[in-house]
């Protein structure tokens, strides 16, 4: 089969599993994976911290980006410039004010924010996607804005994957423009 119909497949069976896991059960299980990550040497000693902002399906990361702004660490979102198809870290000081939704409904820096963060200047990156495999191949949302933008990050940056444990396989359909994660956290 074509990796590109796998993928797809994957995607859909994923996303149904989603829809069928409440709201509720989706908070338990983010709140076990941010406990995981508070006690993570890597997070704890990391300075400079990208998250995403999550999707009502996907890890919430939002309490954890909130500590990390109160504890003092420099704090990381991705911008989606539509002008040329592209991920862009940008700093944030306080997600309530710096945030709106933009593309894909999904939240990201106000405009005037919008100045590239130098992403040698990470320590960590968390990266969301649908499902992931024991070798840290992810499988995105199909439009590649995570693979473009990792191939840019020195490979000393730190990736981990946030995923619920159904999310998570012995192995995914992968191709040669896929990017791979260091480690994949899970409930």
């Amino acid at each position: 089969m074509d990796v590109g119909l796998e993928k797809e497949k994957f995607r859909k069976a994923i996303l149904e599993k989603l829809k069928r896991h409440s709201l509720e059960l989706r908070r338990q299980k983010s709140d076990a994976i941010i406990q995981k990550l508070k006690q993570d040497s890597v997070y704890r000693t990391s300075r400079a911290v990208m998250f995403y902002v999550p999707l009502a399906a996907e890890v919430n990361t939002t309490r954890l980006l909130e500590e990390a702004l109160s504890k003092g660490q420099t704090v990381v979102v991705p911008f989606v410039s539509q002008a040329n198809q592209a991920l862009m870290a940008v700093q944030i000081g306080d997600p309530d004010r710096d945030l709106i939704p933009g593309t894909y409904g999904i939240k990201e820096p106000r405009k005037e924010l919008v100045k590239p963060f130098e992403v040698s200047q990470l320590d960590l990156i968390f990266v969301p996607g649908l499902a992931f495999d024991q070798k840290g191949h992810r499988l995105g949302r199909g439009k590649g804005y995570y693979d473009r933008f990792l191939k840019t990050v020195p490979k000393r940056v730190t990736r981990y994957g946030l995923a619920f444990d159904f999310q998570v396989f012995d192995s995914i359909p992968v191709n040669a423009t896929d990017i791979s994660v260091d480690r994949v956290i899970t409930n």
